[in-house]
Order: structure tokens, then sequence, then C-alpha cells
């Protein structure tokens, strides 16, 4: 039997130019009929008579069918009559008991074959199909059966039934050829229930549950997930020597392997991770429109950079902000820690960037259930006009786009040396942690600024602008004329090009409306807040009435007041309304008159200790100590007393006291250490041996040693070897 160009084009479902041209490159055998041209099977390529072979199936499956449908009932060929006459069985059929002899297996709808079954189905009913063709070329049923039995075995079968010789037989691999009663049975079994009949029996697997399921079963479903000997153990001793009746581990290991995924893991999984291996619900995104919906998440970065204050390592919060229609990051906050003003950041830019959002999906974290979002007539989401919804708790799938972004996103991580990612080398990462704590010490740092961080963050999120992205249709490259998805901002590009217009942000709102505000009341044109308070004389006339405060975090110098109504009243200046308590040259000759009144107290006082003491303050020399002032004394009492001036009375920041000329040949009264180490220098000639012993004692103290360079300076320094020297002399 021949094939025309038409019919091979009606098989694939092309047209008959696309036929003719690939007959012509891969040189297919044709003779000419008419006008056109007829092919031979046989000398068409493997993949052209697999589909002609499926195209005859359906044809006869549907020619079976419309009988059935007309009440026709399914008989076997009579003897001499072609089996092409009798009606086809086929899957189409709605279950019916399987006719009288036939095995239930080998009943119903093709559709339950497997592979190897339909395979084997396949290759007999060629077999069938070749009989017909050579019954309907003249020869007689016995004499075709006859023929391809002797070409089985000399080996002259067509190429195409020659390979199908062996799938037919389905011995397991074993050659075998053909026999008449084969296939007289495979032909009785066609006539009798169609293809499906041709089919091998399937062994069907032993499905029942053995009556140690139960047990084992019981320690095998924990959220431990312990292993199979384990579990074994634990419901039937050692697998060594297991309790009498048990099973084996073996029969137990081939029991799990008969459980679907659900079945084996109950119990072993829960929660997100049980949730994992069940179906799930798609949210489709095509029908979106940009800024329609934002979706948000925040996530600590696997990265250790400079903290900006201290200088020691941190892991930096960073929130994102993605346009569910494009797909597009349009929203970026890098913070030190999660906070409501981190997630108001991150959406102020994407408002500044795209436009304000009708929704904004997000967790229910801290930095969304907040006063600052969700204050009514206050919160960011009112003064937007915007609506904020939030995800199932625990379950992060109903984020998986957010989820997915983010992911992408944070392989930032991997550009940094300090990379603290699950897939960072544990050995490298600890070096690293080492070196990186030892450099602090050093002045040697190796982590990266949060300056440098950000940066590399930014150009991450414009790569992932710019890349294909999966989720978004496809066009042709203009480029390299090939398919490709488009970018999250091409996919943008295509709504403005259509006519779509953000809802932008006002540009003379752009610094206020993003601002946190709370509700304050006005005290006679005063404000407070927070810390501080805040003054304007607009506030004049609204004494004892509640305004919405905006304050910048960033600048406590003024606050920005706003009626309940959303009308600007007024900026009010951080103590705007406030004056020293006195003029401050007032305050100024009033301290100068009570020191010039100390230092008559001090001279008054000076001179009943010693008369003739006179106090200078010499011009541009620095201010006197106490411990500097050396006023000779007659007797101890007198030192005593001088000592016990009220130095709290002494203004000692604006006088310089200076002791009267003493007589130098007069051993005095030593006030301190320094007074007595400074006269024995100036008179080593007066210098006793308990003079010298507790001048090598002096040089030892440590007041000595702060004043080393001083003393030397003066030429006072002490010499051991002048001692011993004078001693010799």
């Amino acid at each position: 039997m021949s094939y025309s160009t038409v019919q091979i084009a009606e098989v694939f479902g092309v047209t008959r130019q696309a036929i003719d041209k690939r007959s012509q490159k891969e040189s297919w055998a044709a003779v000419r009929q008419g006008k056109g041209k007829v092919f031979s099977p046989v000398s068409l390529p493997q993949d052209v008579r697999d589909a002609i072979l499926a195209w005859e199936l359906k044809k006869a499956s549907q020619a079976g069918a419309a009988a059935l449908s007309a009440g026709t009932a399914a008989v076997s060929a009579a003897p001499g009559v072609p089996a092409a006459t009798a009606p086809v069985s086929t899957g189409a059929v709605p279950a019916a008991p399987a006719p009288a002899g036939l095995p239930v297996t080998q009943a119903g709808p093709t559709s339950a074959l497997t592979h190897a079954q339909r395979k084997v189905m396949v290759a007999r009913l060629g077999f069938i199909r070749e009989i017909e063709r050579r019954v309907d070329g003249g020869m007689g049923k016995g004499e075709a059966l006859d023929s391809l039995v002797a070409q089985s075995k000399d080996g002259s079968l067509p190429a195409h039934l020659a390979r199908l010789v062996e799938v037919a037989n389905d011995r397991g691999g074993a050659k075998r050829g053909l026999s008449r009663r084969t296939l007289q049975r495979w032909q009785s079994l066609f006539a009798l229930a169609g293809e499906r009949a041709l089919a091998p029996a399937r062994v069907e697997k032993d499905l029942s549950i053995p009556p140690w399921a139960e047990a084992f079963l019981a320690c095998w479903r924990d959220p431990q997930k312990p292993s199979v000997v384990d579990a074994y153990t634990r419901a039937f001793g050692p697998p060594h020597a297991p309790n009498p009746g048990a099973p084996s581990i073996h029969a137990v290991r081939r029991f799990l392997d008969k459980l679907s995924v659900l079945a084996r893991e109950e119990g072993r999984r829960t929660g997100n991770a049980w949730l994992s291996l069940l179906p799930y619900v798609r949210r489709d995104t095509s029908d979106l429109s940009p800024t329609e919906i934002y979706t948000m998440d925040g996530t600590t970065m696997d990265v250790e950079v400079l903290h900006p204050n201290t200088g020691r390592p941190f892991k930096p919060e960073v929130t994102f902000v993605v346009d569910v229609a494009t797909r597009e990051c349009v929203g970026l906050s890098i913070a030190l820690a999660e906070s409501a003003a981190a997630t108001l950041d991150a959406l102020r830019m994407a408002c500044l960037y795209l436009g304000i959002p009708a929704i904004v999906y997000a967790d229910n974290g801290p930095g969304y259930q907040n006063a600052l979002w969700t204050a009514e007539g206050l919160g960011m989401m009112d003064r937007l006009g915007s609506t904020l919804t939030h995800s199932i708790r625990c379950r992060p799938q109903g984020k998986g786009l957010m989820e997915r972004a983010v992911k992408t996103a944070c392989n930032v991580v991997k550009n940094f040396i300090s990379c603290t990612h699950a897939d960072m080398d544990r050995d490298a990462a600890k070096k690293v942690y080492k070196l990186s704590r030892q450099g602090l010490k050093n002045g040697q740092n190796i982590l990266p600024t949060l300056r440098e961080f950000a940066g590399q963050l930014l150009a991450r999120i414009e790569l992932y602008n710019a890349t294909p992205h999966r989720a978004l249709p496809k066009i042709t490259d203009e480029a390299t004329g090939k398919r490709r998805r488009l970018s999250p901002r091409e996919y943008r590009q295509t709504f403005v090009d259509q006519g779509w217009q953000p809802c932008t942000v006002d540009a003379a709102l752009r610094e206020e409306l993003f601002m946190p505000s709370e509700t304050r009341k006005v005290s006679r044109g005063w404000i407070a807040f927070h810390d501080g308070k805040y003054f304007s004389k607009s506030l004049e006339e609204l004494h004892g009435e509640v305004v919405e405060v905006r304050y910048d975090v960033f600048d406590a110098s003024r606050i920005y007041v706003w009626s309940l109504d959303g009308v600007k009243i007024c900026e009010a200046e951080l103590d705007g309304n406030t004056t020293a308590y006195l003029p401050r040259p007032m305050r100024e000759a009033a301290a100068e008159k009570r020191r010039k009144a100390q230092l008559k107290r001090l001279e008054a006082r000076a001179q009943a200790i010693e008369p003739g003491a006179v106090i200078l303050r010499p011009e541009g020399e620095a201010p006197a100590m106490l411990s500097d002032v050396l006023v000779a004394g007659r007797d101890a009492r007198e030192v005593r007393e001088v000592a016990a001036i009220d130095v709290a009375a002494i203004d000692v920041a604006a006088i310089d006291v200076t002791p009267l000329p003493a007589d130098d040949a007069k051993r005095p009264l030593f006030l301190n250490s320094l007074h007595h180490y400074r006269w024995l220098m100036e008179h080593r000639d007066q210098c006793t041996e308990a003079d010298e012993a507790w001048l090598a004692r002096y040089a030892t103290t440590p007041e000595y040693a702060d004043l080393a360079d001083r003393y030397a300076f003066e030429g006072i320094a002490y010499a051991p070897q002048d001692a011993a020297q004078r001693k010799a002399g």
C-alpha cells in the first residue's frame, strides 16, 4: 500500500508543499502517479512510517466508534472476509464487560496502557495490517500468513516489519520468529475486542498493606525523621535480632518504596515543609498593570560590613519593593535593623521612582504592623490612598514571587569576602572571620563599608531589572533575531507605549508626604514633641487644638504642622520663641563684679596670714593652681591655715598668687614635695645626708617621672653622681 503526498500531509497536519519540499530534501523514493507522487512505506523515514501507522490506527478507532454508536455489534470476521471489515473496539467506548474468553486486563481503554504495553500492541497491529494489505493484494488469508512466517524464517521480511518481530513477541529479549499460530491468535484477539486486546496483560504490583505496617509507620512518622534502621529498631527490635514474627528490614524497605511521597513523608514533615509537597494555586498576574500591586519584603543580608557609627562588623537589613505586574524592583532601603522607618523609606523610593500603588502586599512583621503605616488618618496608607494587605502568617508560599526576587538580588553577597551565605565554604568563612577581627584591632580592615555594599547592591538591582524574566511574555530580539523573554523594565515600557500613566507624587509634596506623623495638642503657640519644644506664631490661634505633626527623622531642628483635614499650617522651629533669661552683657558685668570681690576677700585673708603678701595676676599668663601658691609661714600652724583656704571661694581661672621674696638663706617649711625638691636642688650646699636620701627616693617616684622634662628644662634635674662627688669632696 502506498501513500500520496496529500495523505502524508494529512498525517502531519501540514501543507502538501511542505511534504514535497521535505521529500526532495531527503530524497524519498517516489513513483509518479498522475500529477502527483506516491511513496512506499518501506522507503519512507522511520518517523514518517510511525506517524502513518498512528494515523491508520486513529482512522480505525474512529470507524469502530462510529459503528458502535450506530448500534452495530462487534462481531468477528467470517472466514474469507477481510479483517478490515470487522468493527474495531476502541478506548472511546465506555467501560464495558470484557468479551467472553478475554482476560479483564486486556479489556478497557487504551489510555490505561503503559508505554511497554502500547509498544507491543502497535507492533502486533502492524502485522495484522500487513496481512490485510496482502489479502487486499490478491493473496488468500492462509497464504498471507504463510508468506509472513516464511519471510521471518529466511530473514527477508521488510525492514520495518523485521524491527517489530521482537517487540510483538514480547519475550523479554529472547529472539523468536513468527509462527502461523501466533499470527492467528493476534487476529482473533483483534477481531474480538479491537487493538486493546493485542496489548499484553500487565503484572500488577502487590499494593496490599501488610499487618505490621501500622506498627512500623507509628515509629517512622516522626518530625525527627528517624532512619529506617532506627524506626525498625523501635518497632521490632534490632535488625540483626528482631522480635519473633517481625518482618525483615528488607521487607520494610520494599514496603516504603511502594508508598507515594505523601504517604511516606506524612508525619515526618509539618508546616511549610509538608505544604511544599501538596498541590498549590498559581496566581495569575497577566491582567495586572504597573503600580497596581507592590509587594514588599525585608531580609538580613548574609554579609558582614562595617557599621557606619561604631566601625564594628554587622549585617545590614535590606527591604525590597517589587511591582507584581512587571516583576521590576522599584524600591530599596538599607538600614541597620528592621523598623517602620526602613520600610517607609523603601516605599518612598518606590513611589518616587514609579508611582503610588493601589495595593501594598506585605507580611505581618513589625515593619508594617505599626501606627506609622496603619493609623487612621495619619498612617502612610491613608495619606497615599493605598490599601495594605497581608499574607497569611507562616505561609511564605503566598509570597513566592517576592521570595524569588529577593533570592536573586541577595546573590550580590557572594561578591564580598565577608559573605556568610550557606553556600560559603565553612573553613574559608572561619578564616575571614578571624582575619577581620584581627584586622580591626591592628587597623588593617578587610571588611567592606556600608557605602561599598550599597553600590554593589544597586548595581545588582539594575542588572535584575534589565535581565529577561521567565514569567514575562516572549518577544523576538531585534539584535539577534532569537526569541527571548522580556525584562521587567522592557515589560513596563510596553504599558507606557499603550498609554498607561502612573500616579506620581507631586514635586511639592515629595519631602513632606513621606514624613512620619503624630498628633499633638497646641499649647499657647508651643508644641511639645519628643524631647523638644517647637514654636510658631501661626499656632497662636490654635491653642488647645489637636494638629498633625510631621517630622524628618534626620533633622530635629523643625517640625511641619498640618491640620487633621490635611491642610498645611506652618513650620515650627525648635525653641523658636526662646530668649536668654537675662541679657548676656548684664551677666558678664555681674561675673566681673563677683570676681573682684573674691580677690579682695582673698587678699584680706592672705594679709591676715602673712602681712605684706601681694596677689598678682600677670596679663597673658596661665592661671596658677593652688599647689603653686607659695606663702612663707612662720610656723606649721600658719602653713596649715594657708592650705585650708577655701578653694571654692577662689576663682582659680582668674587669679595668680605670687609670694613675696623670701630669705634664701633661711630654710623654709615645705608645703609639698614639689616645693621641697625645688628648694633642695637650688640649695645643694645646704643639703644634709637626710636631704640627699630624700632626693634619691623622690627621683624614683611617678611624680618626678611626670615632671622630669620640666626639671631638666629648668636645670634642676637630679643626678645621683653629683651627690656621690659632693660626699667624696
